[in-house]
C-alpha cells in the first residue's frame, strides 16, 4: 500500500496499533474513519466528556500523550454558529453589497456604487431579536471580506459546472461556503427547533459533496501566497481591523432625559444587582458600571454585558440608549455653546440618535433643532420612528438639502450653533457591524471597509463636500459657533478641512465682520490625559481607535470678538484728561486730540486695554455674557507670547518722555530709518 500523508505523519510520531488508532490506507478511508468518529460523538457534551476521559487515562498511565491532541483535532466537531434564517438573510445583504467585477471599470463601478444610496434589504421586523440581527450582519460582512477568495475557489474547482442547480443562488453559496471553510467543511448540526430551508439544504449537500476539491483550491492559494492561514490572504488593513475586532469594547449608554433622569436609572440598576464603581472602563466586569467623566449623562458597562443589556426594559422602552462614546462628544460640546432658547442646526443626522441625544441634553431650554440629511421617504420614516420611540418633540426635520438653504432665511434667525456630522471614510471605526446596527448608518460602510480601502480613494470627494458644508454654516450671520465631527483618522478629512475653511471665510468675508477662529472643546479632561495627548491635541479633540472606543475627531469654530484697538496717543490723551500728565489740557487741545484720534493710523490689533466704545457688531452678534464668549475665555485664559509682546510694546509707548528745554527748541529730527530714506540721484548727462 503506498504511503499517504497521514501514514507518514503518524509513523514519525511513533504511533503503533497498541497505543491507539493506526491510520492506514487512502485519504478516502481516513475520511470515513473521521466521519464515523464524528457520528459516534455527534453530541457536543458526550464528545467533550470522551475527550476529557481519554486525556485523564493517558495521564494516569504515567505520561501525557500527544494522541489526545490528535484525536481532539480529528474528532472535535466545530459548533454551529449560524441558522438557515441567518444564511438566507445574510445572502440578501451580501448580494446588495458585493462587488461585481464584470460590469465595466472597477473605478467607475466603485464611484457609481458610492453615490447610490443603499437601503437595508432586510427589514428589522424580519429578525427575531438583536442577537440574530448582529450575527446575520457579521456573516454578510465576513463573506464580503473573503469575496475574491471564495469566488476564485468556486471558479477554479468548477463548482457551479458540477452543481448547476445552485448557480442561481450564488450569494447564498458564497455565504455558506465561508461558514463551511471556517468549520473545516464539517457536517452542520441544526439548532434545536430550527426551521430548515430546502434551498439551504441543497447548497449544504453540494458543498459537502465537493469539499475535497474546494479545500484543495484553498490550500493552493495559501501555498502560493505563503499564508499560514486564510486570514493572511486578506489585505493588510482588513486583517488589522480583524485583530481590533477581537477586543470587545465597553458598552456605552446615555440617559434619555425626555423619559427619565440619571439618578432614577442608577437607582433602578442598583436594585437589580448592579454596582457603581470608580475604575477604568477596561477593568469593568460582570454587573459593574461607571459614569463617564467626559459625558456626565453616560453609563459604561463591561463588554460581556452587551447581550444582557440589549433586552433590558430600560433599553427597549427608550429610557437609556446604546450608542458609542465617539458619537456623544459632539452633542456635549454643542451644549456648552448655547443659551436659553438658542436653536441648533444638525447637518447629516444619519439615524437620528445623535440628534436625539442633543435634544435630550437641551430639554427644558426652549431650543429647537433643525435636522438635515433625510434624503428619501424610507429614511424619514425610520428617523421619525426613532424620535417617537425616544419621546423627542423639539426636532424639526428638513427635507431640502443644507447646501440649498438660504443663509438669511427667517426660520433660522435664532440659530446660534451648527453641528456638522461629516460623512467621512469611517477609518476610525473598529467594529463596523456594531456601528452600522447601533448608529443606523449607511450600509456602504461595510462594503468599503471590506475592501480594505477605507474610502481613501474618495478622500478628495469627502474633503470638498465637508468644506462646502462648513462654508455654508459660516455664511449664516447669526451663527456664533460650528462643531465639526468625523470618525476618521486621516488629517485630510480633519485638520486640513477645518483650517482651510476658516482661512477661506476670513479672507473673503467683509472686513467689518467678526472673524472665525478655532478653540479647543471645553470638556473635563484630567492632567494625565492632556500630557499624554489622550483626547486633546492642540485645539482639536482627537481619539484614536482603541479597545475603549472608536476613533473620532471634534473641532469647534467660533466667531472671534474683535478687540478694540487703541494707540499710545489715545492712552496719553486719556491720561492727560484725568490729570495724570501734569498740567490739564487747554480748551482747544481736547478737540485737537479728538481730531487726531479720528485721523490716527491703523491701530495694532491684539491689545487688551479697556475699550472706549463697543463696536456695532459686538452689540448685535456677540454678547459679553454669551456662552460663546465664556467658551473662548475658558479656552484661552493665558495670553500668548505674541500678545504679551504687543501689550509690552503698547505700555512702553504710552510712558511719558522727559524733554529738556534746549531740545524742545530744536526741531525734531526725522525718525525715518536709514534704509527707508529716498536718495536723489543726479540727473543723467545730456
Amino acid at each position: 500500500m503506498p504511503p499517504t500523508a497521514e501514514n507518514v505523519t503518524y509513523q514519525q510520531q511513533g504511533y503503533s496499533g497498541n497505543r491507539g488508532l493506526r491510520f492506514e490506507g487512502s485519504g478516502q478511508g481516513n475520511d470515513q474513519i473521521l466521519r464515523n468518529g464524528r457520528e459516534e460523538f455527534s453530541d457536543s457534551d458526550s464528545q467533550s466528556e470522551h475527550i476529557t476521559n481519554m486525556t485523564d487515562n493517558s495521564q494516569s498511565n504515567g505520561y501525557i500523550s500527544d494522541e489526545s491532541k490528535y484525536r481532539q483535532e480529528f474528532f472535535f466537531k466545530e459548533p454551529t454558529v449560524y441558522s438557515h434564517r441567518m444564511f438566507v438573510r445574510g445572502a440578501k445583504i451580501y448580494s446588495v453589497l458585493k462587488q461585481d467585477p464584470n460590469e465595466g471599470s472597477p473605478y467607475l463601478r466603485r464611484k457609481q456604487l458610492a453615490n447610490a444610496p443603499i437601503q437595508p434589504p432586510v427589514a428589522d421586523e424580519e429578525f427575531k431579536d438583536e442577537i440574530e440581527k448582529r450575527k446575520t450582519y457579521e456573516l454578510a460582512f465576513a463573506a464580503l471580506k473573503y469575496q475574491t477568495i471564495l469566488e476564485a475557489i468556486a471558479e477554479e474547482s468548477s463548482f457551479f459546472s458540477y452543481h448547476p442547480e445552485v448557480k442561481h443562488d450564488q450569494s447564498l453559496v458564497m455565504v455558506m461556503l465561508f461558514d463551511f471553510q471556517t468549520r473545516k467543511f464539517q457536517h452542520r448540526s441544526p439548532f434545536p427547533d430550527e426551521e430548515l430551508d430546502e434551498v439551504c439544504l441543497e447548497v449544504e449537500r453540494a458543498i459537502l459533496d465537493f469539499k475535497i476539491k474546494l479545500n484543495a483550491c484553498l490550500a493552493r492559494h495559501r501555498i502560493k501566497a505563503r499564508a499560514p492561514s486564510i486570514e493572511f490572504l486578506l489585505p493588510e488593513q482588513v486583517r488589522q481591523q480583524e485583530e481590533n475586532n477581537k477586543f470587545q469594547m465597553p458598552v456605552y449608554m446615555w440617559v434619555n432625559h425626555h423619559k427619565t433622569n440619571l439618578a432614577d436609572v442608577i437607582h433602578r440598576l442598583k436594585e437589580e444587582g448592579h454596582e457603581q464603581v470608580s475604575c477604568s472602563v477596561l477593568d469593568l466586569k460582570e454587573k459593574k458600571f461607571v459614569v463617564d467623566h467626559h459625558c456626565p449623562d453616560m453609563l459604561v458597562f463591561a463588554p460581556d454585558a452587551a447581550q444582557y443589556l440589549h433586552g433590558h426594559p430600560l433599553v427597549t422602552s427608550g429610557h437609556i440608549v446604546m450608542q458609542d462614546k465617539s458619537s456623544c462628544l459632539a452633542p456635549h460640546s454643542v451644549k456648552h455653546l448655547l443659551n436659553e432658547e438658542d436653536d441648533v442646526i444638525h447637518v447629516n443626522m444619519g439615524s437620528g440618535l445623535t440628534t436625539a441625544h442633543l435634544s435630550s441634553l437641551l430639554k427644558g431650554s426652549g431650543s429647537h433643532i433643525y435636522a438635515f440629511g433625510a434624503t428619501c421617504d424610507v429614511e424619514s420614516y425610520r428617523v421619525h420612528h426613532t424620535f417617537d420611540h425616544l419621546g423627542v418633540r423639539n426636532i424639526r426635520m428638513m427635507s431640502d438639502s443644507f447646501m440649498d438653504v438660504d443663509t438669511d432665511d427667517s426660520r433660522f434667525k435664532n440659530v446660534r450653533v451648527v453641528l456638522v456630522t461629516a460623512e467621512c471614510s469611517k477609518s476610525g471605526i473598529t467594529n463596523p457591524v456594531e456601528f452600522v446596527i447601533s448608529e443606523g448608518e449607511d450600509m456602504k460602510i461595510l462594503r468599503d471597509l471590506s475592501l480594505g480601502e477605507s474610502n481613501s480613494s474618495r478622500l478628495g470627494e469627502f474633503t470638498s463636500r465637508h468644506n462646502f458644508w462648513l462654508r455654508q454654516a459660516m455664511k449664516m450671520p447669526k451663527v456664533q459657533a460650528i462643531v465639526y465631527v468625523t470618525r476618521s483618522v486621516f488629517e485630510a478629512e480633519n485638520d486640513n478641512v477645518v483650517l482651510k475653511a476658516v482661512e477661506y471665510m476670513n479672507m473673503v468675508q467683509n472686513k467689518k465682520a467678526v472673524p472665525f477662529r478655532l478653540v479647543p472643546p471645553v470638556l473635563p479632561f484630567n492632567g494625565e490625559e492632556i500630557e499624554n495627548n489622550e483626547g486633546i491635541v492642540g485645539k482639536f479633540m482627537k481619539f484614536k481607535p482603541s479597545p475603549k472606543m472608536n476613533g473620532c475627531f471634534v473641532a469647534v469654530i467660533t466667531r472671534e470678538p474683535e478687540e478694540v484697538k487703541e494707540t499710545a496717543r489715545d492712552v496719553i490723551a486719556r491720561a492727560a484728561a484725568k490729570g495724570l500728565m501734569g498740567n490739564p489740557p487747554h480748551k482747544g487741545e481736547g478737540a485737537e486730540n479728538g481730531r487726531r484720534r479720528r485721523k490716527s493710523p491703523k491701530r495694532i490689533r491684539g491689545t487688551t486695554s479697556a475699550p472706549n466704545s463697543v463696536p456695532a457688531y459686538q452689540k448685535h452678534n456677540i454678547s459679553v455674557s454669551s456662552p460663546v464668549s465664556n467658551y473662548i475665555n475658558s479656552a484661552s485664559r493665558s495670553p500668548t507670547r505674541s500678545s504679551r509682546m504687543l501689550i509690552g510694546a503698547r505700555l512702553h509707548a504710552s510712558q511719558p518722555r522727559l524733554v529738556s528745554p534746549t531740545s524742545a527748541q530744536k526741531p525734531l529730527k526725522s525718525l525715518v530709518p536709514e534704509y527707508a530714506r529716498v536718495v536723489k540721484h543726479p540727473a543723467p548727462f545730456r
